[in-house]
C-alpha cells in the first residue's frame, strides 16, 4: 500500500509562514495554498469550502494557479518524496501478494 500524506503546492517566491509546517522549503498543504492564492489576489472569503463547489469556483482557482505561478509537489509518503521505483515496487509487492491469495491480477495495471 502507497499511503501520500496530503496535496501538496510549491508557492512562488520563498514564502515565510512564521513558523515550521514541517514541509520542503517553498512548499505548503493545498488548503494553505488556496488561502495563499486567494489572499494573493486580494480575494478575502472561501472558494472550495465544503463538498458542493461550483466548477466555477475550480475554473476560477486554475486560472489563479496560472497567474501567480502556483506548481504541484512531488508526492510524499512519510516524508519521502514517492519514485518511480518506489510505485514499482508497490506494485510488485501487491501482485506477489494477490499470487499468495489466489486473486486474480490487477486490472489496473496490466501493462497494456
Amino acid at each position: 500500500m502507497l499511503i501520500v500524506e496530503s496535496g501538496e503546492i510549491v508557492l512562488p517566491g520563498t514564502p515565510d509562514f512564521g513558523f515550521d509546517i514541517d514541509m520542503p522549503p517553498g512548499t505548503a498543504y493545498a488548503c494553505l495554498s488556496e488561502t495563499a492564492l486567494l489572499a494573493m489576489d486580494g480575494k478575502f472569503e472561501d472558494y472550495t469550502l465544503g463538498r458542493n463547489i461550483e466548477m466555477g469556483r475550480v475554473k476560477e482557482m486554475y486560472r489563479l494557479w496560472q497567474k501567480h505561478g502556483l506548481k504541484l509537489a512531488g508526492l510524499r509518503s512519510f516524508g519521502v518524496y514517492v519514485t518511480d521505483e518506489i510505485i514499482s515496487e508497490k506494485r510488485r509487492l501487491a501482485e506477489e501478494r494477490r499470487r499468495k491469495l489466489g486473486l486474480a491480477s490487477d486490472p489496473v495495471n496490466t501493462g497494456d
